[in-house]
């Protein structure tokens, strides 16, 4: 008998290159929507996101990213900064490639759906006064080399694998101040929300949270594909991808090959499984104080109603696991997730805070049939959802 098969044994039997030609495919004959069928919150979101990327890209109007839903871009300087240092620190060339803030055109501000829980019918939102835009990883060639602010990104691409994006302040820092000012400069009346894709996603999770925890300033997050991804989850990828390879090369043999299969992909599981419950005894063990003041930081969070809105796909191997994690029932599920290790214990409290999302609100997706289209941001808005579904965890 079949004990496993799932969407990664199908992609491994057929090879990648197929499933990708089948994505190119889906993408040229799916039906781009209108600007003006927009109506959900995230289908908003996703836009100005897009519209990032599109200025870093050099897209021909790419104004109308923002202009066409009713929202101007807003000059980071006219931001309400604490200090001088704080204005200083985003001065970083680096920043503002990165990131945009936007403001919404005229006195009134429209209406958005805005779905939380499959269980109960959309909500209506204003939307809102003001949106801090953060895109992804963008490379650019020059030649056949990569350019400037595509190193950059690498760069950080690396810190989210090595979870150490939480204690690099050159990224964290001055994304938490442009916030924080223009948080200020709305006398704190909550009209400042946040939104971001992989990497920017990434970096607006980690700012959102530090000025909820230290500065009780909650603000609405929509985080798309945000990543869940380090050294530990690839390794687990790569075991669990390997015994699906052998189990469906075994299986072609009859019951002993499936048997052999099965037993292969059972091993795999308690193998990770393992591993997870081994990494987080050492750092309870190793790093109790950490450890402490990470559950005390949830813990705030928790009272202070920290809940941002994560979207993302199953077939994306870079974000997926938070589905795993917030299917786990809430008594189970751990404070700190699972991807926290000892490397981040030696680093310091906020190195823990890393993939540490206890509470959210989460979106899935199922468009796309591989995991490159899987991961990217126009599924959010450009194209008609699949099996969209959302829950409130």
């Amino acid at each position: 008998m079949k004990m496993y098969r799932s969407w990664h044994s199908a992609a491994l039997s057929e090879g990648p290159r197929r499933v990708w030609k089948r994505d190119d495919t889906m993408v040229k004959n799916a039906q781009r929507r209108e600007v003006a069928t927009l109506q959900y919150v995230h289908e908003i979101m996703a836009r100005l996101v897009d519209g990032v990327y599109a200025r870093d890209r050099g897209v021909p109007n790419h104004e109308r990213y923002w202009l066409d839903i009713d929202y101007t871009e807003m000059d980071i300087n006219e931001c309400e900064f604490g200090d001088a240092d704080a204005r200083e620190k985003i001065s970083d060339r680096e920043i503002p490639l990165r990131l945009m803030v936007f403001k919404r055109r005229g006195s009134g501000g429209g209406e958005y759906l805005q779905k939380e829980d499959d269980i109960k019918d959309p909500v209506k939102v204003q939307a809102p006064k003001y949106v801090v835009a953060i895109r992804g990883t963008l490379i650019n060639w020059s030649g056949t080399l990569i350019d400037r602010k595509g190193w950059s990104d690498l760069k950080a691409d690396l810190h989210i694998l090595f979870q150490t994006i939480c204690i690099i302040n050159g990224l964290n820092e001055p994304v938490k101040n442009i916030i924080q000012g223009l948080y200020r400069k709305c006398n704190g009346d909550g009209e400042v929300w946040v939104t971001g894709h992989s990497l920017g996603a990434m970096l607006g999770e980690g700012a959102t949270r530090l000025l909820a925890d230290k500065e009780d300033i909650v603000l609405q997050a929509h985080l798309f594909n945000l990543p869940n991804v380090s050294l530990r989850t690839l390794f687990k990828e790569f075991t669990l991808r390997s015994a699906r390879g052998f189990d469906n090369f075994v299986s072609r043999f009859g019951f002993v090959g499936e048997l052999a299969g099965g037993l292969a992909v059972g091993s795999g599981r308690v193998l990770t499984s393992v591993g997870d419950g081994a990494m987080t005894a050492m750092s309870k063990l190793l790093f109790p104080s950490a450890w402490t003041r990470a559950v005390e930081s949830n813990d705030r969070l928790m009272k202070r109603h920290f809940c941002p809105h994560i979207y993302v796909n199953p077939k994306d191997v870079i974000c997926n696991d938070y589905i795993r994690q917030f299917n786990m029932k809430s008594e189970n599920r751990p404070a700190i997730s699972n991807t926290t290790g000892v490397l981040q214990y030696l680093l310091g409290e906020e190195a823990c805070g890393c993939y540490r999302i206890h509470r959210a609100h989460l979106h899935i997706n199922n468009w796309a049939e591989g995991e490159i289209e899987a991961h990217k941001l126009h599924q959010w808005y450009l194209y008609a959802p699949v099996e969209f579904r959302s829950k409130l965890i």
